[in-house]
């Protein structure tokens, strides 16, 4: 009986030391877990506090650079006006920032305002801030961290314009980040701003004259305390990137110390030049431990065996839980990679995959293979009929070459070939042979290809094959073409490299705005535009009429728009708010699914609103569009983005279309405009498109309105707008009076 007792006791023992051993190692796990919460959310309003800060920075010059004050200041070159009483005042809601210093610089790069003296006025800046050279050359808004003289400080620059939009010079807003320093003492959170010692010989005139091993405390504000703790233990020690660190006083463990917050602070250019290092105080350690020493004694009154039962039991639940949690993220990984690399209408590969796959077959060459005429089957029978002939090509493919296919776009299909042409011949021959049938419609469609080839190994290589395709289209006795340099079109050749350039350089050759006005014929004025790409050279500007085929052969359309996008909105950033804006867009762009992104992020970058830009998209894009067009531009039009119609009544018509798209405006063809005088048909037409936009509550914009008896009919059809010569050529600057 007594063993039976003394094993029931060493088992009691047993089982009470494992649980209070894993019931100590939980609390201690929670506490920490508390601790690197409130430690990651202090990191966090520090990362809010500067982004804040940086904002607001660049709001102030945003705000003063159009101050009509200033610009006639600068017109009539008075700069002793600024130095009079009251004449730049920051607005009433930055006056909690201190230290706020403003920077004022003419068009010939000559300082003529510095809030913090007069020493230096009218020196050439130019030549010792890089920055503003490099500004100079493309004047627009900017804002940045930076490290200067004095210490590292938010800057935001804007670019000056007068009335009639001519460049004036820029103004400069300068702050520092003693404010944020202050803001989290109020918290009990102690900061010290630590410049990297790269900057050592930069700081000429150092704000804080602390250095520690060449590295500057910035902010005035930094405890005695935490300056111990920065000498004692060294900067580098504060700069490492663990997510959790902590520090005592004194190095006893019996007296509570800091959390350390390390946030980098990055320039324009995502280089971190210093570092917002915080000391949050610790003031539940004691109480944490006594917490502790409670929990010991509760132990000690717990029944052992129920406890462990308890224990195993959670074990066992903890156990089955990881389970299904380790099964769920390989399911969550299958299908994010089944995204990332399959296309979801056809089942091929999407380019992502083939670029990967290309380093392992760079010894053989790629086939681009493109259905002839899709947009046009696709628009004859539906989209849904087109992504079956997308679907059923895929099929045969894979089935015909026994390898991966993959999906370039919209009807343009990739392969790796080692024989390109008995492979071509076989393909041509096969669909020739069997029609694509489509059950559900009873359809047999015939379908033909054409193929550019070119070495896998190649630079630009999707370029280069779309070049091909296009040689290959040119010769329909030709199905396939080698991609060689020799054969192409010289005028192919010469723009191709000059859109290369302007995208990829932009070292003398770039892709420019031009705006044309639209005449608002009931209110009698412009106040909207219409953003029209141009290609500049060194001596040159040319119309779309010269490169826009071309891009569309080398698939450097998606970029022209993100350029446009970019240089359009920051260009209306600096004009009154009530001018709108227009830009074109190609189902290039809508086929990427970045469009929308691209947008919602220039609108962010230069604080505009999404109400006034129109997005103005091909006829054929509606008509002949897939469901994923449809959907992209419907949630463009819920955030804000006005649609409008190009070119309607050029391709297919499709009235139908526009029940499923909330259109705002419809642009007639030009080629109806321009004839309305002399021929009746393009009258009727007109008329009918405009009756048909009306009962649709659609306005209607007349383009290639180039004289006074083109607009007479154009108001008696009571169309809204009218866009042309007759009002206004396109130019690289907008007048608004």
């Amino acid at each position: 009986m007594f063993i039976k007792t003394k094993k029931y006791v060493y088992t009691l023992l047993l089982i009470f030391t494992i649980s209070f051993i894993s019931y100590f190692l939980l609390l201690e796990n929670y506490i920490y877990n508390s601790e690197k919460s409130y430690t990651s959310a202090v990191k966090d309003e520090i990362r809010n506090l500067i982004r804040q800060k940086e904002i607001d920075t660049f709001t102030i010059a945003k705000n003063l650079a159009t101050n009509t004050k200033l610009i006639d200041t600068l017109e009539s070159k008075k700069y002793s006006n600024f130095y009079t009483t009251n004449f730049i005042t920051i607005p009433k809601e930055y006056l909690k920032y201190h230290n706020i210093r403003i920077h004022i610089v003419d068009k010939e790069g000559k300082q003529r305002y510095l809030s913090w003296t007069k020493k230096d006025l009218g020196n050439y800046i130019l030549n010792v801030r890089d920055d503003l050279k490099e500004l100079y050359k493309n004047p627009k808004p900017l804002h940045t961290i930076s490290i200067g003289k004095f210490s590292v400080a938010f800057k935001g620059i804007i670019p000056i314009y007068s009335k009639n939009h001519s460049f004036l010079g820029i103004i400069e807003t300068i702050t520092y980040f003693n404010s944020i320093a202050k803001t989290l003492l109020n918290s009990d959170i102690s900061s010290a701003i630590i410049i990297d010692k790269q900057y050592y010989k930069r700081l000429q005139y150092a704000m804080s004259p602390i250095f520690i091993e060449h590295y500057n405390v910035a902010n005035y504000n930094v405890g005695n305390e935490v300056l111990k703790l920065l000498r004692k233990n060294g900067i580098e020690y504060f700069l490492h990137n663990d997510p959790y660190q902590y520090i005592y006083n004194d190095k006893s463990f019996l007296k509570p110390g800091y959390y350390i917050v390390n946030v980098p602070i990055q320039n324009i250019n995502k280089k971190t030049i210093a570092y917002y290092i915080a000391f949050i105080k610790d003031k539940n350690y004691l109480a944490q431990k006594k917490n502790i020493l409670h929990i010991v004694l509760f132990l000690l009154s717990l029944i052992f065996i129920a406890v462990v039962y308890l224990a195993l039991k959670e074990y066992k639940k903890n156990l089955s839980l990881i389970e299904n949690l380790d099964n769920d993220i390989r399911k969550q990984i299958e299908e994010k990679t089944k995204l990332l690399y399959i296309d979801q209408t056809t089942g091929a590969y999407k380019k992502t995959k083939f670029d990967i796959d290309r380093l392992n077959n760079l010894d053989t060459k790629s086939v681009l293979l493109n259905i002839k005429n899709f947009s046009k089957l696709n628009a004859f029978y539906g989209f849904d009929t087109g992504d079956q002939i997308l679907k059923i090509c895929t099929i045969r493919l894979k089935k015909l070459l026994k390898r991966n296919i993959y999906r370039l776009n919209g009807d343009e299909f990739l392969f790796f070939s080692d024989n390109p042409k008995n492979e071509i011949k076989m393909i041509n021959a096969a669909f020739t042979k069997s029609p694509i049938k489509i059950t559900k419609k009873d359809l047999s469609i015939q379908i033909t290809f054409s193929f550019g080839v070119a070495p896998t190994k190649l630079d630009k290589l999707i370029s280069k094959l779309s070049i091909a395709v296009h040689e290959a289209k040119k010769h329909p006795f030709s199905y396939f073409m080698y991609y060689r340099e020799k054969s192409l079109d010289a005028n192919f050749i010469k723009f191709n490299a000059l859109l290369y350039e302007a995208i990829h350089k932009e070292d003398g050759v770039k892709i420019i705005p031009y705006f044309q006005g639209i005449y608002d014929n009931n209110r009698k004025n412009i106040y909207k535009y219409e953003a029209l790409a141009r290609l500049a050279d060194h001596e040159n500007i040319y119309s779309p009429y010269f490169f826009i085929k071309v891009a569309q052969s080398s698939g450097f359309i998606h970029e022209i728009t993100k350029i446009m996008i970019e240089k359009s909105f920051a260009y209306l950033s600096t004009l009154p708010e009530h001018i709108e804006l227009s830009l074109n867009i190609t189902e290039h762009d809508l086929a990427t699914k970045q469009l929308k992104e691209i947008l919602v992020e220039s609108l962010q970058k230069y604080n505009l609103s999404s109400n006034r830009i129109t997005l103005e998209i091909l006829e054929g894009i509606t008509s002949n569009g897939t469901k994923n067009n449809i959907k992209q531009l419907n949630k463009l039009k819920e955030l804000g983005f006005k649609l409008a119609i190009d070119d309607f009544g050029v391709e297919y018509s499709n009235f139908e279309r526009l029940t499923e798209i909330e259109i705002d405006f419809i642009k007639i063809d030009g080629k109806y405009i321009k004839s309305i005088t002399k021929n009746p048909k393009s009258l009727q037409i007109t008329k009918a498109i405009c009756n048909f936009a009306h009962a649709m509550h659609i306005r209607v914009v007349a383009e290639f309105v180039e004289d006074e008896s083109i607009q007479k009919i154009i108001e008696e059809l009571g169309i809204e707008y009218s866009q042309g010569y007759y009002f206004s050529k396109p130019l690289a600057t907008i007048n608004d009076k």
